[in-house]
């Protein structure tokens, strides 16, 4: 049976999924890809088997898959994988039919090609083991190793890493040894910690704790530690591009249109004064007004016209205003027809 945790609603759910899959096994170490695929190795069956068979589900279409064992390593369980960045796995150690297993060769998985391979090590290998743990260096260079036991079970506190270049094991510096021995523990690799986590080996006292941290941003220094300060979450720098951009193109237009609304209202409100105030002050230019001759008014003489379009309005001294005779013309032709106020009279023209 195999069962799902969806963290966002915090559930656990039993999916359907399609193709035969593998008897229960036990002591088994999955190894899932970038595309979703975990690889299930050997491990221990409910037929009291050891196996070496591979299994792949595929946790997005979820579907098993049985692949080819040809050139496989023996059976066994309790070992310890890790996933390359060249997409093949690496499968170290173990334990088969109470032998623990050496470290003097360890095999390779190809997942693209679905091909088993062997490789020997060198160097400083470590002790035959099972019930250890592994992760990749964050070079993506090395595999580092912690713990596990012998063949008389004997719990190690024994740390070595496989240089992928050239496959030798060596012993790491440390700035501070951790005397902590743990088996059948687990270890993930968290920004630049080892994060090691439960197990058996330790007593549960103020001396020792369920989590160790091991800081391996050092190559040539690894540092047991009990701070864990990760390196805060950096956003891409065109996420930030875009970030900026956001905030401050919408700050922009938001102060643009503040400034547009003042001087659009204060624009209205001089238009509204200029149309209420017809006229020029007259001290500034004195004003003459024409009567059009042959226009009536029946107000009194001293009553100023109220209609603006029986109003020419012109700068300037009387001669020159009377000189333009068509200009009166157009006047008075324009003013046709409209009723005017004030007194009929003309004015006297040299």
């Amino acid at each position: 049976m195999s069962l799902v945790y969806t963290l966002n609603n915090l559930s656990w759910d039993t999916p359907k999924i399609n193709g035969t899959p593998p008897n229960g096994k036990l002591f088994i170490t999955p190894v899932i890809d970038y595309n979703g695929l975990i690889y299930l190795f050997g491990g221990y069956s409910t037929e009291n088997i050891y196996t070496n068979d591979m299994f792949i589900l595929d946790s997005i279409n979820l579907s098993w898959k049985n692949v080819s064992s040809i050139n496989a390593p023996s059976p066994r369980i309790e070992y310890s994988a890790v996933f390359l960045p060249n997409k093949k796995i690496i499968y170290m150690g173990g334990q088969f039919n109470n032998t623990t297993l050496p470290l003097s060769e360890v095999y390779l998985y190809d997942t693209v090609n679905d091909i088993w391979t062997t490789q020997m090590t060198g160097g400083s290998i470590p002790s035959a083991r099972f019930a250890f743990s592994s992760v990749l260096g964050l070079d993506g260079q090395r595999i580092i190793i912690f713990g596990g036991m012998n063949s008389t079970h004997i719990i190690s506190e024994a740390l070595y890493v496989l240089d992928l270049n050239n496959y030798n094991w060596y012993i790491p510096s440390f700035f501070e040894q951790q005397l902590n021995a743990r088996a059948e523990h687990k270890t993930v690799l968290i920004d630049k910690y080892m994060v090691i986590t439960f197990g058996q080996g330790y007593t549960r006292d103020d001396s020792d704790s369920d989590i160790l941290l091991l800081d391996i941003s050092n190559n040539d220094q690894y540092a047991w530690t009990t701070s864990f300060d990760p390196t805060p979450t950096i956003i891409h720098s065109s996420n930030i591009g875009v970030v900026i951009g956001v905030v401050f193109g919408s700050t922009f237009v938001a102060i643009l249109l503040l400034i547009g609304s003042y001087y659009l209202r204060k624009w209205y409100k001089n238009k509204k004064e200029q149309t209420d105030t017809i006229t020029t002050p007259e001290e500034e230019h004195p004003r003459e007004i024409l009567r059009i001759p042959g226009e009536k008014n029946t107000q009194d003489q001293n009553q100023q016209p109220t209609s603006t379009s029986q109003i020419l309005q012109i700068s300037g001294n009387t001669s020159n205003s009377l000189q333009n005779n068509e200009m009166i013309q157009e006047v008075r032709d324009e003013n046709k027809g409209i009723p005017t106020s004030g007194e009929d009279h003309r004015e006297d023209h040299p």
